[in-house]
């Protein structure tokens, strides 16, 4: 079972990426089917994370052929030492997944959700953060909440930078030079408004996955 955290802050387009994302796993040829023998691709499970009651999105994800799990008691930061731990457990022996996919709410710090999912028995290899930074907002984000966009990209092992269309050339480039300061190591790919040509982005993403 492989684990993705796809982190970004609230509006940075998370759950755009992860439909995207989702439908592209389960369209990968040469990838094993799920549990019940009949899919042509890999069984997909979601959890989402929002603060509230509402799951907003959850129809519209299972409609697609993806599990999704809510943990709406919290903040996932605030429920990760039992939470999140028991739901993986209890999401590999019903589900038999290829991957989950975790959407945090847009203030959580993924090194304490990669802490827990260790609780879990997922290994540090199968442990996947692709972090989007929303290259529109990046300049006012750094300035309110600097240690959580920090710690988003110093925990990335991608970064995908958002919304580049929106912003001039000269932005653009201002935002990836920041994000290159706190991850020098992190591939850095460019995802435009409306995720043009998807499935050659996360090819390229996977490339440093597997």
């Amino acid at each position: 079972m492989k684990l993705i955290i796809l982190s970004g802050f609230l509006g940075s387009g998370k759950t755009v990426s992860i439909l995207s994302l989702a439908d592209w796993l389960m369209r990968r040829p040469g990838v094993a089917a799920g549990p019940s023998g009949d899919a042509a691709g890999p069984t997909v499970v979601i959890i989402e994370n929002e603060i509230g009651d509402v799951e907003y999105d959850k129809a519209l994800l299972e409609s697609r052929g993806m599990a999704v799990k809510n943990l709406l008691s919290g903040c996932i930061c605030c429920t990760l030492s039992t939470d999140l731990p028991e739901q993986l457990i209890e999401l590999k022996k019903q589900y038999e997944p290829e991957y989950v996919i975790i959407e945090p709410t847009g203030v959580a710090f993924p090194d304490r959700i990669k802490d827990a999912a260790g609780y879990a028995g997922i290994k540090g290899g199968d442990i996947f953060v692709l972090t989007i930074v929303d290259a529109s907002r990046l300049g006012k984000l750094r300035q309110v909440l600097p240690c959580l966009i920090e710690n988003q990209i110093q925990n990335a092992d991608v970064v995908l930078l958002g919304k580049t269309d929106l912003v001039s050339e000269e932005e653009t480039e201002a935002a990836f030079e920041y994000v290159k300061t706190i991850n020098a190591g992190a591939p850095v790919e460019y995802s435009p408004y409306g995720m043009e040509n998807p499935d050659e982005l996360w090819e390229k993403v996977f490339d440093f996955y597997e």
